[in-house]
């Protein structure tokens, strides 16, 4: 067997992208008339989604943002603060606060030499 018929060989063998291995015919297909008598009944079970950003930082990362890390209970909001003001007082009662960073000039592209030489 050559290489070039080897792999024509193992490639077909790979699936379609996005489609199911497994496909049913008969009374196990999708839209199947006898489908009711012979599939099992499946529960019916309402799922709450919980989008909330804590709920995604767990199913994300696997950490959860609401616990304390003393006490290990549960945090719950007060409030959200948007004015800096605010958050700068509160920050400094807390001794968490530091002068932000003095932002730097923008700078303009680099420079390249016009002819680049290439091995």
């Amino acid at each position: 067997m050559t290489a070039s018929t080897f792999l024509s060989r193992l490639a077909s063998l790979v699936p379609r992208p996005r489609a199911n291995t497994v496909v049913y015919s008969g009374v196990l297909a999708g839209n199947a008339t006898g489908r009711k008598k012979v599939a099992p009944k499946t529960a019916k079970t309402k799922r709450v989604l919980d989008s909330s950003w804590a709920a995604l930082m767990r199913h994300s990362y696997g950490i959860d943002v609401l616990s304390c890390r003393k006490c290990n209970g549960r945090m719950r909001f007060v409030a959200v603060i948007l004015k800096r003001s605010e958050v700068k007082r509160i920050l400094q009662h807390l001794c968490m606060w530091s002068d932000p960073l003095p932002l730097e000039p923008a700078r303009g592209p680099p420079e390249y030499p016009d002819e680049l030489d290439f091995p």
